[in-house]
């Protein structure tokens, strides 16, 4: 997301605003996933290794590195054009951006993170920060609020306009600490983020975006690590925190005076 950013920041920057710039990827990384997302949002994607030995450019741009990102500046009160880069990202997606906030009827996602190859350079495809006890949190919940739609999924089996389609339709996004919280880049203006952590870490990747766009943003950490299960890949997250937590964004979302359901266990 990082990268994505910083080439629409280089593309505002130059007033590329009628005409999209190719990408040229000049380090080795073996093709991932997400590579496809790069032609959609601009002209086109290219592997240094398939230009011929002598390539001349009539114009070209060195990007920010990745994580020197003004993304990554979590000490920054804004992020420059995070708004404009949430429209472009929509836009090249064809994803409306129409959601109204209903507090009588509100969207909970959770986002799960589960076993799979993130990288080529990791075969085995195991992960940590995972629920170990998604089932129960999620059946807990929507019967702590009925009126609701609660849900879970895996966001990265989606393909990225389902992903996006999914998230700009939310009002709450819940998840362990992970690259999927990014997508709070995509929540709608009012909306909140809950991001739970294993155990006490000092990381502001997602409160930071979530600063940045206005969100609502709670979190809870495993503090004393009596959750952790599975030799620390996963933590079973107490649902009563959770409720406790839900309690709170949604009168900040929507305040005292809305009618909402809640149905206490």
């Amino acid at each position: 997301m990082t990268d994505w950013y910083n080439a629409f920041l280089m593309k505002a920057f130059f007033r590329q605003t009628h005409s999209d710039p190719d990408i040229l990827f000049i380090d080795a990384h073996p093709e991932g996933s997400l590579d496809s997302t790069w032609s959609v949002l601009f002209h086109a994607a290219k592997r240094l290794k398939s230009l011929p030995a002598q390539t001349r450019f009539s114009q070209l741009v060195f990007n920010l590195r990745g994580y020197d990102s003004p993304m990554s500046q979590f000490a920054e009160i804004e992020l420059p054009l995070v708004e404009e880069f949430r429209t472009f990202f929509l836009n090249k997606f064809g994803v409306a951006d129409h959601h109204a906030l209903n507090c009588n009827h509100l969207s909970i996602l959770f986002i799960w993170r589960r076993d799979y190859v993130t990288h080529p350079r990791n075969p085995s495809g195991r992960i940590t920060r995972k629920i170990a006890n998604e089932k129960e949190l999620l059946s807990h919940i929507r019967g702590a609020y009925p009126s609701h739609t609660v849900q879970g999924i895996q966001i990265d089996k989606l393909s990225m306009k389902e992903q996006l389609s999914l998230v700009t339709s939310t009002d709450i996004m819940i998840g362990m600490h992970g690259a999927g919280l990014t997508h709070a880049l995509f929540l709608p203006n009012k909306a909140a983020l809950v991001e739970l952590f294993p155990k006490l870490l000092a990381l502001e990747h997602f409160s930071s975006i979530a600063r940045w766009r206005h969100l609502i943003y709670e979190s809870w950490s495993d503090i004393e690590n009596e959750y952790l299960v599975d030799e620390g890949y996963a933590t079973k997250v107490p649902h009563k925190e959770v409720h406790s937590i839900l309690r709170n964004v949604l009168r900040k979302l929507c305040g005292h005076n809305s009618k909402i359901s809640i149905v206490s266990h």
